[in-house]
């Protein structure tokens, strides 16, 4: 009897294990320090890359969201052709935002621990598209650590990675004070 209890078990685990997936966050923010047809290229290369896994796009400037069923490349680069210039951020907008997409698409609960698990995903890639003006400002800490702390990721397995487009950055970190172990990938095209 035992043993069938522990095949049981381990027949969970292991179709548990294989069901969990990555979940996709693509926050793009577009500012004039960026080369535009870097930032189309890069969305080409992400988008296609996450062809038939879960993502979600999030377009500062426009307020836009766009994720794996209603995704238009055709649509979200023309947004970005009107755009011509920069919009202020407003940080305390911008946070409740990104709270509001990964709620409504993570599905996640809280454990006894309250610690953030998802029954759907087993780790969470942020996509970071930014200029320089995002990285100058200090935004990664107002809007992602923030976002990350508000939202109590800081102990789901997540991977953070920011997109040269044209921009010179060359290094992004946390601020200290939020005490997050995450480390940041500066990826180029």
């Amino acid at each position: 009897m035992n043993k069938k209890i522990f095949l049981t078990i381990g027949i969970l685990l292991v179709s548990l294990t294989i069901s969990a997936k990555d979940f996709h966050f693509v926050y793009l923010r577009i500012d004039d320090s960026m080369d535009i047809e870097l930032v189309k290229e890069r969305i080409r290369d992400l988008t296609s890359e996450f062809e038939n896994k879960d993502f979600v796009l999030y377009y500062s400037n426009h307020k836009a969201t766009m994720d794996a069923e209603n995704f238009s490349e055709k649509e979200l680069l023309g947004l970005i052709n009107e755009q011509m210039s920069s919009s202020a951020i407003t940080l305390s907008n911008e946070v409740a935002d990104i709270a509001e997409v990964l709620e409504k698409y993570l599905q996640a609960e809280f454990d006894e621990n309250n610690r953030l698990v998802s029954p759907k995903y087993s780790q969470i890639t942020l996509n970071c598209i930014v200029g320089d003006n995002f990285v100058e400002n200090k935004y990664q800490d107002e809007v992602f650590a923030r976002s990350i702390v508000v939202n109590s990721l800081s102990d789901f397995p997540l991977q953070i990675n920011f997109y040269c487009c044209g921009a010179r950055y060359s290094d992004v970190k946390f601020s200290n004070q939020y005490k997050l172990s995450k480390e940041i990938n500066i990826k180029s095209i």
